[in-house]
């Protein structure tokens, strides 16, 4: 038996769902109390994007229980790593759920202030680390903030945030929001392809073969012939492959 990695969702996805839950309560019991969930989305492929929702209680708590978790066990593996505050997710709100929060919350994002720049290990798949292994990470911290903080951000009409693609990239009208946010995670180094000018977070999330000495991977595919038969095998099995999520 074995397991092919491509384009989400695929094996990650189911994989890094039942770890978020296998793996939660040991992170409340033994390493951050304050946490109150975690969400890996299948865009960050288990390692590249974790989503924690803490119960906040005082300054910098986000920054705290990302330095936590970035010291404990394969969860030190994460590249980017968002923090919410209980109080902004509605109750019952959980995996996709998250994206609208986060939206919501970007509105009051300052990159000046709420972002966390670090370094440390990473998967030995993130291809667009500097050195195998070890490269840059980054904190967003979404949290509600404490006077110590400088308080509630205001509210911004445009989100403080800026992508930059490849041409190609922009040219390809089939691409969904998923498949960009799979691209941009898996294409960032946070410590030399984020930056903050003019009060934006400026993200390069083109391909950079010349940015590492291994080589630069190319977008996983499959032959045309290769869809077709898994496409017709799928259906005598009775799988319909515009239903498989």
């Amino acid at each position: 038996p074995a397991t092919i990695v491509g384009i989400p969702p695929q094996e990650d996805a189911w994989i890094g769902w039942a770890i978020e839950r296998i793996f939660l309560e040991p992170i409340r019991k033994v390493i951050a109390p304050e946490v109150v969930d975690i969400w890996m989305p299948p865009e960050g492929v288990t390692h590249n994007i974790v989503v924690c929702v803490i119960e906040k209680s005082y300054a910098g708590q986000a920054m705290k229980v990302a330095n936590a978790l970035w010291g404990a066990g394969q969860m030190g593996f994460n590249k980017v790593m968002v923090v919410l505050s209980a109080g902004d997710v509605p109750s019952g709100t959980s995996g996709r759920g998250y994206f609208e929060v986060i939206r919501e919350q970007l509105h009051r994002f300052d990159p000046e202030r709420d972002v966390l720049f670090s370094r440390g290990v990473l998967d030995v798949l993130d291809h667009s680390a500097p050195e195998t292994g070890f490269g840059g990470k980054m904190c967003v911290d979404l949290t509600r903030k404490t006077p110590e903080e400088g308080g509630e951000r205001p509210y911004r009409k445009a989100i403080p945030l800026r992508i930059v693609w490849d041409d190609f990239v922009e040219a390809d009208k089939k691409l969904q929001q998923s498949d960009l946010l799979w691209l941009a995670a898996g294409n960032v180094d946070p410590e030399r392809d984020i930056t903050v000018k003019d009060g934006i977070l400026q993200i390069d999330a083109r391909f950079k073969p010349q940015a590492v000495k291994r080589g630069w991977p190319n977008v996983v595919t499959m032959s045309l012939p290769m869809i077709t038969r898994v496409d017709k095998r799928g259906r005598e099995y009775g799988l319909d492959p515009k239903r498989i999520p």
